[in-house]
């Protein structure tokens, strides 16, 4: 009789504890639920910090949960993963679905600019999980994880048709329609952010391969400097301008022509009778040109 009373005692502690990781996910399911309510336009008071830091402790309890149920942080991390999925599957794809030309470009831009809303600010509530559990278990971060969801489900899906309408309507820009360049600021970013790690490998190998693949450079950039593009340069840098460390990108490469041609003719000038200092002098206007003509003299140039 004892050992039975011992027992389920026991079980009835356990049972306590196990409850702990179902109450906690209670209270930040909530929380997440008013935010995709907030990001669907639906009527709802803004965040307050006692509801911030509701959600902040449970993800902290559950983190700190001691053994047997120390595994419930890992249930934490794929319940993350899930919340992604079905944001995607929800609220991203269904509205995509059947749209074409600017109207699907538009509402791209739309659930891109949301989609980024919902994991910035899921990160204020998570943090914790990233810092004592993925950091430990060399995981991909919370934002890695929405990126990479995102990208399989919706980028690789319609990349192809998305760079199609991008071409088409910076042909129209470039022509002198109006156009409306913070949907492409925007998409711009999307393909940029799809890169973690790689270099801008999807920026480059997608958008702008796709968009100067009659030119048979590696960089379109770098084309537009070779043929003097003077007007595409400066559309180009208002799409940079907006999308994080697209300045750098451009005035890298811009770096890089400069010196590879001021490199070049160095070493004409030792090989001929070439004022190399008049050579010289030439490249400098030529540039300076650029700088104030296509890049307004910003000083990332």
């Amino acid at each position: 009789m004892i050992a039975f009373f011992g027992i389920k005692l026991i079980k009835g502690i356990l049972d306590c504890k196990f409850n702990k990781f179902d109450e906690g996910w209670a209270a930040i399911h909530k929380a997440i639920t008013k935010l995709k309510r907030i990001l669907e336009g639906l009527l709802e008071p803004p965040f307050t910090t006692e509801e911030y830091l509701t959600s902040y402790t449970s993800v902290y309890n559950i983190c700190n949960e001691r053994p047997p149920n120390n595994h419930n942080v890992e249930r934490l991390y794929h319940e993350y993963c899930k919340v992604c999925e079905e944001h995607i599957a929800t609220m991203v794809l269904p509205p995509l679905s059947g749209k074409h030309g600017e109207s699907m470009l538009r509402e791209l831009a739309q659930r891109w600019g949301s989609y980024k809303v919902m994991i910035r600010r899921l990160s204020r509530f998570f943090i914790y999980l990233d810092r004592f559990y993925t950091n430990r278990k060399h995981l991909p971060t919370l934002h890695e994880v929405a990126i990479v969801y995102f990208r399989d489900a919706v980028y690789m899906k319609l990349n192809a048709k998305v760079i199609d309408v991008m071409i088409s309507l910076i042909e129209r820009d470039r022509e002198g329609e109006q156009v409306d360049r913070a949907v492409l600021r925007n998409v711009v970013d999307m393909f940029v952010t799809m890169d973690i790690g790689e270099e801008l490998k999807y920026y480059q190998q997608d958008f702008e391969a796709a968009m100067l693949e009659d030119t048979a450079e590696d960089s379109g950039f770098l084309a537009l400097l070779r043929d003097d593009k003077v007007e595409d340069l400066s559309r180009i840098l208002k799409l940079y301008n907006d999308i994080p460390e697209g300045l750098d990108l451009g005035a890298n490469i811009f770096k890089q022509k400069i010196t590879s041609e001021g490199t070049s003719l160095v070493q004409q000038a030792e090989n001929a009778s070439t004022s190399l200092v008049t050579e010289i002098v030439k490249l400098h206007d030529k540039y300076t040109a650029y700088l104030t003509g296509c890049f307004e003299n910003h000083a990332f140039f």
